[in-house]
């Protein structure tokens, strides 16, 4: 069979992942092609749904035949019943259901249109906003820019073809907000947020991750408009030409390409949100127009930024007088939110343990804190230096622009 015809049945396999009959034709033209592992790849998926239309059984078995044939060891099996965890809840159907009395969120059991099953999703009106987000002026200037002038101003945007398409890939070194940012995002436009961990979408069963994406996005397309955000984009997302033989996770790549394409159904109102720590592993295509096609680099708290994150968290606390925190921020720069955090909260830890031996209240200081933020150290070394590696390696300006100009002013 000639490439381009191969290459159309999997298109067709990655638009219409529950296609059985789909899936075995390419099953056939892979076999025929020589193409093994792959095609166990495919077989694998329809297997391990099972089938009930004798056409489909009838295929699945002259497509085992063949292997078992041609590799003389293989045992011919009949289809399966569906895995019994697979109907422990019945399909369900229609809209999300409320089941929690805050009106501003919602969950939703979503079935993925097979014999019952379904991910958990839960959608929620955050209650924040950009106004929120304490610094990162570059950061929130960029949003505005890409992604909320056009919705503010549709018709001029229209006029100098700005539109509000695609998605926006955030990068940076881990605890520095990217979520916060993706919720407070979330807030500004007063949509609802929903947060998808990779643990809910990859399956140790072959052809489940695909489905999971595809009802991930048919849930997020009834409740659009809404914000879909991706964390650790790198693990669902990651380059197909380091995966070698790994069919599975090559698929799941495809999938997602073909879900943020809208190629399915329109993406209208969906806001599409990746977060990574390693930009550099993921896979190019997806950064093409409409898919993450917007960079934007998420810096390690400035200074105005850091004083926040500390008084956020000694908010609780019992002080001292005269608390320098500027001095404390100047100490931590170059940290990361959690790290700034951190020295709070080994401050914290100091006064409580004295509490405990007086029995009276300790207050946190000014002192408290300094030998705090000179006792701890950045937990994101490594990864800035790994980071400017990859940077200096690449030609990427738009994407590493942003990160060269904050080493050239970190220590601020």
């Amino acid at each position: 069979m000639p490439e381009e015809s191969l290459q159309t049945l999997r298109d067709t396999v990655a638009l219409h992942p529950d296609d059985k009959l789909a899936r075995l034709c390419l099953v056939t033209a892979l076999l025929g092609a020589g193409i093994i592992v792959e095609a166990f790849g495919h077989l694998a998926v329809v297997y391990q749904a099972g089938v009930q239309d004798r056409t489909i059984a009838l295929q699945l078995q002259a497509a085992l035949c063949e292997i078992a044939e041609g590799l003389g060891h293989l045992h011919v099996l009949d289809p399966p019943d569906p895995p019994a965890s697979a109907a422990d809840d019945g399909p369900v159907t229609g809209d999300a259901v409320p089941t929690d009395p805050e009106p501003t969120r919602e969950r939703a059991r979503v079935a993925d249109g097979q014999e019952g099953g379904g991910i958990d999703l839960e959608f929620v009106r955050p209650p924040v906003t950009l106004a929120d987000v304490a610094g990162l002026e570059e950061v929130k200037q960029h949003i505005n820019t890409k992604l909320l002038a056009p919705l503010r101003n549709k018709e001029l945007a229209q006029r100098y073809g700005r539109t509000p398409s695609g998605g926006l890939l955030m990068w940076g070194p881990p605890g520095c907000g990217k979520t916060f940012i993706a919720r407070a995002l979330a807030g500004t436009l007063d949509v609802d947020f929903s947060a998808v961990g990779m643990d809910e979408i990859l399956d140790m069963w072959i052809g489940s991750s695909e489905k999971n994406l595809a009802t991930l996005f048919e849930a997020a397309r009834r409740r659009a408009p809404c914000v879909l955000f991706f964390d650790e984009t790198d693990a669902v997302g990651g380059r197909r030409s380091r995966m070698g033989v790994n069919v599975t996770m090559r698929t799941v790549v495809s999938q997602l390409l073909t879900e943020l394409d809208g190629a399915v159904r329109d993406n209208s109102g969906v806001f599409t949100i990746g977060a990574t720590n390693l930009p550099w592993d993921i896979d190019p295509a997806l950064r093409r127009p409409g898919r993450f096609d917007k960079t934007l680099f998420v810096p390690p708290p400035d200074k105005a930024a850091r004083i926040a994150v500390l008084a956020s968290r000694l908010a609780v606390a019992p002080l001292g007088d005269d608390l320098d925190l500027a001095r404390i921020a100047d100490m931590s720069a170059g940290r990361s939110a959690a790290d700034v955090g951190y020295i709070v909260e080994t401050a914290l830890d100091g006064a409580f343990n004295k509490a405990i031996a007086t029995t009276t209240d300790a207050v946190v200081d000014q002192r408290a804190l300094e030998i705090a933020a000179s006792t701890t150290s950045s937990s994101i070394t490594d990864w800035v230096r790994f980071a400017t590696t990859a940077a200096e390696a690449s030609d990427d300006a738009e994407m590493y622009g942003p990160f060269f100009r904050w080493l050239d002013h970190r220590n601020g």
